[in-house]
């Protein structure tokens, strides 16, 4: 189910949970565009990104996240022209280990952390051994950080422990 933001909450004021924005922020980060370069084409004040990038801020005006939305949406596949700002911002993104868009779903990317957790939790529940597996080998073997990878891969090693316990317990 895809969260998007309320038509009404569109033009407003109104403050929201800033997860959504902070990780489109920092996407666009991880292509080199820098604070001020998303801030000027969002049309949003410098420290609102700035504050998001840094993951200071929990909530963020609905119409600000509406045009970090927007602009998301617009650059999320094109890479800043390179540059000693855009080369610097990029370093600091991969050093901070921000991800990059097409490691969120759509329907995960808005979600605040702890319905994101639990979200995460009910998807890797449904998993078999197999595809536990397979975000196992995509984690540790091709650096997938895709947060559904990540959640598979650790949950791999509980159910092997908990069915190594059944099979102890039957023998």
């Amino acid at each position: 189910r895809i969260q998007q933001i309320p038509l009404e909450l569109i033009a407003s004021d109104k403050r929201i949970p800033a997860d959504g924005s902070r990780r489109r922020a920092q996407a666009l980060c991880l292509l080199g565009h820098t604070v001020t370069w998303q801030a000027e084409e969002a049309g949003v004040r410098r420290m609102v990104v700035s504050l998001l990038v840094n993951g200071d801020s929990g909530s963020i005006q609905a119409r600000h996240a509406v045009a970090i939305r927007d602009l998301h949406a617009k650059w999320w596949s094109r890479p800043a022209a390179v540059g000693r700002a855009t080369t610097r911002v990029r370093n600091l993104a991969v050093k901070k280990g921000f991800l990059p868009t097409l490691a969120w779903d759509d329907d995960l990317i808005d979600l605040p952390e702890a319905v994101l957790d639990a979200e995460l939790g009910r998807r890797v529940e449904a998993m078999d051994l197999a595809e536990l597996s397979r975000c196992y080998r995509a984690h540790f073997e091709q650096g997938d950080r895709s947060p559904l990878i990540v959640a598979g891969a650790k949950a791999l090693s509980v159910r092997r422990r908990a069915l190594a316990r059944e099979l102890e317990a039957a023998a």
